[in-house]
């Protein structure tokens, strides 16, 4: 009997302590190589637990394993187009090749990174009985350009299947309104706000803007605006444009770059992307309201000018738009009108002092609203909720 109970006080304390660090594995379907969100997101779970990534290599460009300080990160190098009709079979197999990972991994908690890692982390979730996050990054259905029969069925489905995991996070408010009618058992708002030690960002707040730099960091896609910017940027070769990023439009940017004003930089890291970005008067980031889950955008690159000091020039049609207005941050054009972006870029070089005080309020709105230390804590009480028994 005496037997019986220090096994049973000995297997207890092994379970606390599971618990009190528990092992957590993120799904996410590009390399991490690199994905601010996902980065920053392990950063504030290695605090607390053991942190593993589950990563989709599509061009085979990265390392099959690597170790991180924060994070231990497996890529399945599988070759897949973004943006292709193709992807439907590949994506089958990374599916298949995650379920399979989960179902042999030994964890606590799954942090699945939208639904096309979302279905086999949720499936494997319940049949060994773990806690499930669902982070939506991008409402799915959404983002497919699709015929309507394909998408409305996708929509529906994560819309009913979000329901069961332990916790949704989004990365606006404004995008409740895109999962109606669905309701998670817990939502909660981590704002795609970067994350940037202070010391770092006065060093390279010190950084001098040039007149004529301008820089774009983030996916290469028809819905950015990127072959307006290049057709404005080959008009005016004193203005250089450097371009970093990944995606459908790498190869039309890259043969872009034979002009003298214009450079493709690929993928580079988050640090370079804030260095570049200090470089700049101002930034500009553009999303093609047709498509509805731009409509919800809540950008890094929107929060980067404000950390920096920085005014933007983006779109009329997003969530993002209305803070723009509404805090006087920038300038708004018609998507899509490379003559409004034009006199835009224009306007904000012949009044540099109009920039400096824009970029000042955009600052003391990072510092009040958008820290990066308010989401952490949001995000630790959720793990730390999450871990008891």
């Amino acid at each position: 009997m005496e037997v019986k109970k220090i096994i049973m006080i000995k297997a207890k304390k092994e379970k606390s302590k599971r618990i009190l660090r528990p092992k957590i594995v993120m799904i996410r379907s590009n390399p991490v190589d690199p994905d601010p969100r996902v980065e920053k997101i392990a950063r504030v779970l290695s605090c607390v637990g053991k942190v593993t990534i589950i990563a989709w290599d599509r061009e085979g460009g990265s390392k099959k394993r690597e170790k991180r300080f924060y994070a231990d990160i497996e890529r399945l190098q599988l070759r897949a187009k973004y943006g292709s009709l193709m992807l439907i079979f590949p994506l089958v197999f990374w599916w298949i090749y995650v379920f399979c990972r989960l179902l042999l991994k030994k964890f606590d908690i799954i942090y699945a990174c939208d639904l096309d890692t979302y279905l086999p982390a949720l499936l494997v979730a319940k049949i060994k009985r773990k806690k499930i996050i669902y982070d939506i990054f991008d409402f799915y259905a959404d983002m497919l350009y699709l015929p309507s029969f394909i998408t409305k069925p996708v929509g529906w489905l994560d819309r009913k299947i979000m329901n069961w995991a332990d916790v949704v996070i989004l990365v606006d408010k404004a995008r409740e309104k895109q999962i109606y009618p669905a309701k998670p058992k817990k939502l909660i708002f981590i704002y795609n706000v970067p994350e940037i030690e202070d010391v770092f960002l006065k060093k390279i707040k010190k950084i001098s803007s040039k007149k004529d730099f301008f820089f774009y960091a983030g996916l290469l896609s028809k819905d950015r605006m990127i072959k307006e910017i290049i057709a404005l940027f080959k008009k005016h070769p004193s203005w250089k444009l450097e371009i970093a990023g990944w995606g459908p439009l790498e190869g039309f940017v890259k043969k872009a770059a034979k002009y003298e004003n214009i450079k493709f930089l690929g993928r580079i890291s988050y640090e370079e992307v804030l260095e570049k970005t200090a470089q700049t008067r101002f930034c500009f980031a553009f999303y093609d309201p047709r498509v509805p889950n731009n409509r919800y955008a809540s950008p890094n690159k929107l929060f980067e000018a404000m950390a920096l000091g920085k005014p933007i020039i983006t779109n009329k049609g997003t969530s993002m738009t209305e803070l723009v207005e509404r805090e006087k941050m920038g300038l708004v054009i018609k998507y899509g009108k490379v003559d409004d972006f034009q006199r835009a870029i224009s306007f904000l070089l012949k009044h540099p002092s109009l920039c400096q005080k824009i970029g000042q309020r955009n600052y003391q709105l990072y510092k009040k609203e958008y820290h990066w230390s308010n989401m952490k804590k949001r995000l630790l009480r959720v793990i730390q909720n999450l871990m008891v028994i």
